[in-house]
C-alpha cells in the first residue's frame, strides 16, 4: 500500500493521503491524516467514472465465516448506519439461524444477527471478504 504526501482534496491542508479500504460498493476508503494533527479527513474515491455510474444490484454470493462475537458459522452483510451525512462508512453485521417471526409489513422472514462491535472483529471481517488494505 502506497503513502502520498499531498494536500487535502477535502480541506486543501497538507498530509499522507492512503487507502484504508474497499468499500461494499467497489470504491476505496482513502484516509488523509494532516500534518498539523487535526482530525483526519476521510472520502470515496473511484477507480473511474464507470464505476461510479453502474448499477449496484447485489449478487447472490454470500461469504460466509466464523461469527467474530458468538463463533457460530452466519453469513456476513453490510449497511450503512448514517447514509446521510456519513455515507462512506459501512458497518457489518453476521446473520444466523432463523428464528420465529416476520419483520415490517412485506413479511420478511426473522433471522437472529450479531453484530460487529469493536475493531479486531471488524478487521477480521474485512480480511475475510478481501477489503483490508492496512
Amino acid at each position: 500500500m502506497s503513502q502520498i504526501h499531498r494536500p487535502c482534496l477535502k480541506c486543501s491542508k497538507p498530509g499522507t493521503e492512503k487507502c484504508t479500504e474497499i468499500l461494499p460498493h467497489q470504491a476505496m476508503l482513502i484516509q488523509v491524516v494532516h500534518d498539523d494533527g487535526s482530525k483526519p479527513c476521510e472520502f470515496e474515491e473511484y477507480a473511474s467514472l464507470s464505476t461510479f455510474l453502474t448499477s449496484r444490484t447485489k449478487t447472490k454470493d454470500p461469504k460466509l465465516m466464523n461469527c467474530p462475537v458468538c463463533g457460530e458459522e452466519g453469513r456476513i452483510t453490510s449497511y450503512r448506519p448514517n447514509k446521510n451525512k456519513k455515507f462512506h462508512r459501512w458497518k457489518y453485521y453476521m446473520v444466523h439461524e432463523q428464528i420465529p417471526g416476520y419483520w415490517g409489513k412485506t413479511k420478511i422472514k426473522r433471522h437472529r444477527r450479531c453484530y460487529v462491535k469493536t475493531e479486531t472483529q471488524r478487521s477480521e471481517i474485512l480480511k475475510r471478504l478481501g477489503r483490508y488494505r492496512y
